[in-house]
């Protein structure tokens, strides 16, 4: 019972944390996308921030 319960868990586990990555993944491309054109020239990389 207690295996079947861990297993359950492990499962979902494993699949929030890929449609949080896919989500911000989008976000970040969303981003990026919107920042690119309107950051300036003397900004070469605003990525390097992190």
């Amino acid at each position: 019972m207690g295996e079947d319960y861990r297993e359950g868990y492990k499962e979902d586990d494993d699949v929030v944390p890929m449609v949080v990555l896919v989500v911000v993944l989008v976000v970040v491309l969303v981003l990026l996308a919107l920042m690119v054109p309107g950051t300036p020239p003397t900004r070469p990389t605003p990525v390097n921030d992190h």
